[in-house]
């Protein structure tokens, strides 16, 4: 099955930034969401998640809406970890 990743990012956001420069380098594929263009999904990962912090990732599991979410400060505190994890979905 085709796992898609999803990033959730804001705009200024020097995190964001360098995690969507390390995923280019690695040649990770994902697909960017800015929250303040999303913000009802957003809201929606907020409430699931029960965190604000960012950059939030989806990874999705095929054609359909269901998938892990990993979020900064519960599932990784750096880069490298968060590379790691997404090295190996």
């Amino acid at each position: 099955m085709k796992k898609k990743i999803i990033i959730f990012t804001l705009n200024g956001c020097s995190f964001c930034s360098i995690i969507k420069k390390r995923l280019e380098n690695e040649s990770i594929p994902f697909t960017e969401y800015e929250i303040n263009d999303y913000p009802d999904l957003w809201e929606q990962v907020v409430s699931q998640t029960n965190s604000e912090y960012l950059p939030t990732f989806f990874i999705r599991e095929g054609d359909n809406e269901s998938g892990q979410v990993f979020c900064p400060k519960r599932d990784f505190n750096d880069e490298d970890s968060i590379i790691e994890i997404l090295k190996n979905i």
